[in-house]
């Protein structure tokens, strides 16, 4: 951290202290972040809502993947859940040029995936006898997330991401491989609830490092626009 107060541009390791958090400055650009995550998550969130319960055809019905270890029961929908605690710590990173490409390419992923959803609609199958001796939680989760908007996953596509820029700005190794290995267990969980198939977390995953290669190439032509005498 700069003398200032605010975080280094050299820094590129570990979560910020704490104690920045709670300054004035640490405060502000926390409260930026979380505007601008909002408004793009929001936006997302909102639509994937509307393609819940509007569509243009019926949705292709996909076999849940047999690999997975289909689960019903209330620690797999945790884990599932868990993912929105987790795509909030890009928010606490250092690194705010990673941060502003993780935004533009979760916009991106969310507006093509959204496109998608409209587009080809897709489900995966919930047997009767599969919901049978279900745990409350994992019944409220399918009554509220209709077996639609399956492929790509946005759930791991946003995983992805956030595994990504972590790579990226962590340089502790333990704190890394903690964060990859819950990144990992979301994605299992997307399968293991019937959320998704294997199909449908590839491709999301997939779309999310095409869309975070594009980000960055944006940023580039940004900046070099804003910096003539930049080198090419």
């Amino acid at each position: 951290m700069s003398p200032t107060g605010s975080p280094s541009t050299e820094r590129k390791d570990d979560l910020l202290a704490a104690s920045y958090w709670i300054s004035k400055r640490g405060l502000l650009m926390l409260w930026r972040r979380m505007l601008a995550g909002f408004v793009i998550g929001g936006a997302t969130f909102a639509g994937y809502l509307l393609l819940q319960r509007v569509s243009i055809r019926e949705p292709i019905m996909l076999e849940p993947w047999p690999l997975a270890n289909s689960s019903n029961s209330a620690a797999a929908v945790y884990l599932y859940l868990s993912f929105y605690f987790l795509i909030l710590i890009p928010g606490f990173l250092p690194s705010e040029r990673q941060f502003r490409r993780f935004l533009i390419a979760l916009a991106l992923t969310g507006f093509v995936s959204l496109v998608v959803f409209l587009l080809i609609p897709s489900g995966v199958k919930r047997e009767p006898e599969f919901q049978a001796g279900a745990s409350r939680v994992y019944l409220s989760l399918i009554d509220v997330d209709l077996p639609r908007n399956a492929f790509p996953s946005l759930h791991a596509s946003v995983t992805t991401l956030a595994a990504i820029i972590s790579g990226i700005v962590l340089r502790d190794w333990f704190i890394r491989l903690l964060f990859w290995s819950w990144a990992g267990g979301v994605l299992w969980s997307t399968m293991a609830t019937r959320q998704h198939v294997l199909l449908d977390v590839v491709t999301g995953a997939l779309l999310a490092c095409i869309s975070w290669i594009a980000a960055g190439r944006w940023l580039k032509i940004r900046e070099r626009s804003q910096d003539p005498g930049a080198l090419p």
